[in-house]
């Protein structure tokens, strides 16, 4: 219910979150960003980063050191199980293949 009432008071105050940005991990800790519309950026825990995100169906963006540090590459699949290659996205979140934007 925070994060319902802290989308709430953002838009009461004529603001919208545009990105959320997942910017660190440090001793298994991640750090996150609020990014606004009129350019303001708010330190966060990455959990209520994402919360938030969720709620202002914003993008989600995660630097390159920390998908490096903590993330998991999936390489295998359910034997039997049908998979098609996921469409590579740009670096700006843009599918290569179709050129649709990925959000949340």
């Amino acid at each position: 219910m925070t994060h319902d009432l802290m989308i709430d008071v953002v838009e009461a105050l004529g603001h919208t979150i545009i990105s959320v940005n997942i910017v660190a991990v440090e001793d298994n800790i991640f750090y996150g960003q609020l990014q606004f519309d009129d350019g303001t950026v708010v330190s966060s825990r990455a959990s209520d980063a994402l919360a938030l995100a969720l709620r202002a169906k914003c993008r989600i963006w995660c630097a390159d050191a920390v998908m490096e540090e903590a993330g998991v590459r999936i390489t295998e699949h359910d034997e039997g199980e049908d998979t098609e290659p996921a469409p590579k996205l740009t670096r700006n979140g843009n599918c290569a293949a179709s050129g649709s934007s990925w959000t949340t």
